[in-house]
């Protein structure tokens, strides 16, 4: 049975009759469940081992489209999630975290329409800020891209094993740079590097980043991108 066929069954088990008997919404379950996952796939980030996904969806509906979901939404939003899962788990997708589905109200939606927004967001714990990843660096090698996801508000990038970031080639110094996060900004510090932090090609010892950018710590290159 194809996951789709097995939520729809479940679902139906839960909120017998419910749609034969006065529901007003043109919204169905299985549609939601289908767009969720259009969400996930759109929202993938590729790495060098994995591909991470959002981990928090919030699914926009009309005020009627809200209480006509009401009765059910505990076990609607369990059977999304868990249908969400097992997607991911068969695609062998990882994020960060648990995934969390919300639905909220929408004032400028209309009954029967919906959108649905996807974040990767952070645990709450430890120095890691609680909210949305706002940021990554990806670092190409050859044909191979790893990407480094800015989930500190201190990122520190060298050769040593007590960096953040570790990047073992020779031409970075032990601890070349910091990546420091204020206030949903971005600012990049070298740490007194022996071969430098270039930034769009310009030599600095401090500058603001931008989405876009290009880093070069060394010989090795890296792209800051703003994730949203």
């Amino acid at each position: 049975m194809s996951l789709l066929k097995d939520f729809e069954t479940r679902l139906e088990k839960i909120v017998e009759g419910v749609f034969q008997k006065g529901f007003k919404s043109t919204i169905q379950p299985i549609e939601l469940a289908k767009r969720l996952v259009r969400s996930m796939e759109e929202g993938r980030t590729v790495s060098v081992n994995k591909v991470y996904v959002p981990n928090q969806y919030t699914i926009r509906l009309s005020k009627e489209d809200i209480e006509e979901f009401t009765s059910f939404e505990p076990q609607l939003i369990s059977e999304l999630k868990d249908f969400l899962m097992k997607h991911m788990k068969s695609r062998r997708y990882a994020t960060i975290g648990d995934i969390k589905i919300m639905l909220e109200e929408d004032k400028d939606l209309a009954l029967g329409e919906n959108r649905i927004e996807a974040k990767l967001v952070t645990p709450s714990g430890g120095d890691k800020p609680e909210g949305e990843i706002m940021a990554a660096l990806d670092l190409s090698v050859g044909d191979e891209q790893e990407t480094f996801f800015l989930t500190k508000r201190t990122v520190r990038i060298g050769r040593l094993e007590n960096n953040d970031i570790i990047i073992p080639d020779p031409s970075l110094s032990r601890h070349h740079v910091e990546i420091k996060q204020s206030e949903g900004k971005f600012h990049l510090y070298d740490l007194g590097s022996t071969n430098g932090t270039f930034l769009n090609g310009r030599r600095v010892s401090e500058a603001s980043l931008k989405n876009g950018d290009s880093i070069s710590v060394g010989k090795v290159d890296l792209k800051f991108r703003r994730l949203g």
